[in-house]
């Protein structure tokens, strides 16, 4: 089997292909990406280990710009990037494992005859058929630049439909394989899903041209509208061929002319109507003015101060005069049909359509003075608009002023956290690159020469170092305000007692007794591995302080939030400077003899419980000391 391995630090490098070599691989390395790409791109490779970040190109866009090429040899990312967001970058971007450094030589070469026995089943991430693309890994679909989102059962049928192009699939094997072999599924199911796919689709282009047809359309009128039909409407709509292969547009024109009345339909209706946008005005006809707001300011009755019209009833409230001398956009069929509605009401003042009414009782009946409003309430209307304008264009102009003085402001602060970030992300890599080379030497001295005291203290001391990283970037992850926390409903009380049970036997070994008061089936909304590792790192502190045959205590109970205290037996605990506790690599023995811990972990808990708004204390009571978490 040969193999390519990419690895910016040389010494590493040589190391690697010196393990690789010892147990029959052949073996080509390369220190850039730059070569890296072109070595890949030669197929000859049975398979690739990729250092992620490498000078030129980095691992990512290395094996992503393969598998784009049709490479599908099978690929190892090696690197310093443990994160759980970069492991699965690592392995969309088309990756068959992750290896995070530092790692063990016996397990990279275990993934590596793993990686090897599936080099043949690759399946990349993008399926391609023409100018369709399925994303595997976002469950899009893109066709003509345009990305459209799949729902599950879509997804699982395009995906069945392009990795067997030109092959027939029927119905039911669709429904046994999507939805099982029991299923009640009607096959009216899958033609939904199959309708729904085909209007996402791009439409087929048939192999005939297509064709325009005129043809004459009656549009209908209303009654009351005096305007003829004279406009000429010339529209293309899309006409539908619904086949099994998709839609077929054909454009169609739609014409009407008034010099081509079609005999027989002079009051037929159709939903094709099309009005011209601004019909020419008939004066001598009597419309109720328009309600856009502010085409009717000036009107007909601009020139008067005031357009009312007046409206005598009688005792039984049936109209006895009317005056309306004062308006001239108002017929007297609508002047009766107001002053009907307003006899009806039982409120002696209102609006109707743009009029304001006033109702005066009179020894013969009642006097209704209709006063018009339209223009007034346009004004209402335009002044409104325009104070609405003047605020709006104020808060984008303050908006606007204060991001231009903040920016200069803010800049050093947003470049020192940008700094911090990368600080983290270099420190992780310059330190996790050279303790992998010291234990991966270490392998190769074991090898050669067997197993030694020396050799062995070197492998304790590197590991003790690796989990010292790991814990440092853990910790300086949980302090960025973004962290992601992967936020589900779980148990608490189950996640208390199993590590309460983890470290049952430990103890027990030591002479300590654990007790423990879980409150059974209380559940919690959080991070359940992060709150898992805070329980263990409470439980790991207090089994490594706790005093000779003394006993650890833990309680989880439901208040307002969950609460958990862990206790354990300490009879030096008037000398601890609770205060200092949760700083970062503070010990009680100032002499910082190791003991197994790095002053880190209660810092870690900390953090742990502020990513999920929370708090951690610590007491004392004689010969006692407790941490207390409230969860919320």
């Amino acid at each position: 089997m040969k193999l390519l391995v990419a690895e910016d630090d040389p010494k590493l490098l040589k190391s690697l292909v010196h393990i690789l070599e010892s147990n029959k691989f052949s073996v080509d390395g390369v220190s850039n990406g730059t070569d890296a790409l072109s070595h890949g791109q030669t197929g000859e490779y049975d398979g690739l280990i990729l250092d992620i970040m490498m000078p030129g190109l980095d691992g990512l866009t290395v094996l992503q710009t393969l598998r784009k090429n049709g490479i599908t040899t099978p690929t190892l990312f090696l690197t310093a990037r443990t994160e759980v967001a970069q492991r699965v970058e690592g392995l969309d971007a088309g990756a068959d494992d992750y290896l995070p450094k530092p790692f063990s030589t016996a397990e990279l070469l275990a993934r590596i005859r793993a990686m090897l026995r599936r080099k043949d089943t690759y399946l990349p991430d993008l399926l391609s058929l023409g100018c369709v693309t399925l994303n595997r890994s976002t469950y899009q679909l893109c066709c003509q630049d345009q990305i459209q989102a799949l729902s599950g059962k879509e997804f699982q049928i395009l995906e069945m439909l392009m990795q067997a192009p030109g092959t027939i699939i029927s119905t039911e094997h669709l429904i046994t394989h999507l939805w099982g072999w029991d299923t009640n599924v009607d096959t009216s199911v899958v033609w939904v899903h199959i309708s729904n796919l085909r209007k996402k689709l791009p439409p087929f282009t048939p192999p005939w041209r297509s064709a325009s047809f005129e043809m004459p359309v009656m549009c209908w009128r209303s009654s009351h509208d005096p305007h003829p039909a004279n406009e000429i409407y010339s529209h293309q709509y899309p006409l539908h061929l619904c086949g099994i292969y998709g839609h077929f547009p054909a454009p169609v024109h739609l014409y009407q002319g008034a010099d081509q009345p079609l005999p027989g339909y002079a009051h037929r209706h159709h939903i094709l109507q099309r009005r011209c946008l601004s019909p020419p005005i008939d004066s001598s006809q009597r419309q109720p003015p328009s309600r856009f707001p502010y085409l009717d300011v000036i009107t007909e009755e601009t020139p008067f101060t005031t357009r009312f019209f007046t409206v005598w009833l009688d005792r039984e409230q049936e109209i006895v005069h009317i005056n309306m001398d004062s308006v001239a956009t108002i017929s007297q069929s609508d002047i009766e049909r107001y002053a009907r509605k307003v006899a009806a009401r039982d409120s002696d003042r209102g609006w109707i359509s743009d009029y304001r009414y006033k109702a005066v009782d009179t020894q013969n009946g009642s006097i209704v003075v209709f006063v018009s409003g339209a223009m007034y309430q346009n004004t209402t209307n335009r002044l409104l608009f325009t104070v609405f304008l003047v605020l709006l264009g104020s808060a984008v102009l303050i908006l606007l002023l204060i991001v231009l003085i903040s920016k200069p402001v803010v800049r050093p602060v947003a470049e020192s956290y940008e700094k911090q970030k990368q600080f983290i992300t270099n420190a992780n890599h310059e330190l996790k690159t050279p303790l992998t080379l010291i234990l991966s030497n270490l392998d190769i001295l074991e090898s050669e020469f067997g197993k030694s005291e020396w050799l062995d203290d070197i492998r304790g001391e590197g590991e003790r170092m690796g989990l010292l990283i790991n814990q440092m970037v853990t910790l300086s992850r949980m302090d960025e305000s973004n962290v992601h926390l992967e936020n589900s409903d779980f148990s608490l009380s189950g996640a208390a007692e199993d590590t309460v049970s983890e470290f049952q036997a430990l103890a027990e070994e030591r002479g300590y007794s654990i007790s423990q008061q879980i409150q059974p089936e209380l559940t919690y909304r959080g991070d359940e591995s992060m709150i898992r590792r805070l329980i263990a790192i409470l439980l790991d502190n207090a089994v490594k302080y706790c005093d000779p045959n003394g006993s650890i205590q833990v309680r989880l109970s439901q208040r307002r939030h969950p609460v958990l205290t862990v206790e354990n037996t300490y009879a030096a605990v008037d000398q601890l400077s609770l205060d200092k506790l949760f700083d970062r690599f503070y010990r009680a023995d100032q002499a910082r003899t190791f003991s197994g811990s790095f002053g880190i972990g209660l810092s870690l808990a900390q953090s742990i419980a502020k990513s999920h708004r929370g708090s951690i204390t610590a007491y004392k009571r004689p010969g006692v000391i407790g941490f207390r978490v409230d969860l919320k």
